[in-house]
């Protein structure tokens, strides 16, 4: 087959562009996706993200669509779980591409230390893996974890951010 453009070959797989459509090819040039998309990303942790229609989805090393394009925004898997964003509200989906953290935050960050930052209505706190708020969303800003602790915004006075240290526990530290 003739492609317009060839990028290079991430494990067993290249991502090729004919006609403006991106697919996968195997080492030996045989076209492992059974469609093609928009656009297909570099892969990252195994998987990349497949777009069509303004829409995302991902894709495996061996050419299988995991989860339909579907989302607005992936961002990249960090401790098995990537953040994703549809009518402006986010939830969390793992490595099998399944929901498993509900789309009822308005924003979020990336998981650290087991902890998620996520926000709803301009309050922020965390959750643990599972899903479950850990600590309470009652910050005007959090930091991600690191080494047990992370630094949060308790109030903004005077354009300035008032901040303090909690622990994995909510508890206030120095």
């Amino acid at each position: 087959p003739a492609f317009d453009y060839a990028h290079n070959f991430t494990g067993a797989v290249a991502r090729v562009q004919s006609n403006k459509r991106f697919s996968l090819i195997d080492n030996s040039g045989k076209t492992i996706t059974a469609k093609s998309f928009d656009f297909i990303s570099q892969y990252n942790d195994g998987f990349a993200i497949i777009e069509t229609d303004n829409k995302k989805g991902l894709i495996n090393g061996q050419g299988k669509v995991i989860m339909e394009p579907t989302y607005t925004f992936i961002g990249p898997f960090k401790e098995g779980f990537a953040s994703v964003q549809s009518n402006g509200k986010w939830g969390f989906i793992s490595m099998q591409g399944t929901l498993d953290i509900p789309m009822l935050y308005d924003a979020v960050k990336d998981f650290s230390e087991g902890f998620a930052a996520v926000q709803q209505k301009s309050s922020w706190g965390f959750i643990g893996t599972d899903g479950t708020v850990r600590i309470p969303l009652q910050f005007a800003d959090v930091q991600a974890f690191y080494r047990g602790k992370t630094t949060v915004t308790t109030a903004i006075k005077n354009s300035t951010a008032l901040t303090k240290n909690i622990d994995r526990l909510g508890r206030f530290t120095r």
